[in-house]
């Protein structure tokens, strides 16, 4: 039988997960996914700065735990291309976690309005949420 993690865990974990976050970035980046441990590739269209704390706290749902981030500073592109992923780098610009970026409907990880993104217009972020892993 697998290991199953209750609720109080769920949240726990996610919470600890994120608090790596505060104070960090959130990269938008063109170019194909890689191994979050891998140095990065593609170019940096788009630098967010997470503030401190980056999420509130998690509450469980019945099978996963869910964060919101914190309300997030507009900025504007740092380049023109094509947005394919993300990173969530903590303070130390390490990075935490990546993921893929598309429209609606696409079943990236992160959903934006627009994937075509032009240097100096102002981006906007205006939801954030983190799903932990299911474990039940």
């Amino acid at each position: 039988m697998a290991i199953e993690i209750a609720a109080t865990g769920r949240v726990a974990m996610t919470d600890a997960l994120l608090a790596l976050a505060d104070g960090g970035n959130l990269h938008i980046l063109a170019g194909a996914s890689q191994d979050p441990d891998d140095a990065p590739v593609g170019t940096l269209l788009v630098n967010f700065v997470l503030p401190s704390p980056a999420y509130g706290g998690a509450v469980d749902n019945g099978t996963r735990a869910l964060a919101t981030a914190n309300p997030i500073a507009s900025v504007n592109a740092a380049a023109t291309g094509t947005a394919a992923r993300y990173r969530i780098l903590n303070s130390g610009a390490e990075v935490i976690m990546e993921g893929t970026v598309g429209l609606s409907g696409s079943g990236a990880d992160m959903i934006i309005d627009a994937t075509s993104i032009t240097i100096g217009v102002q981006q906007n972020l205006n939801s954030l949420t983190h799903q932990g892993d299911q474990t039940r």
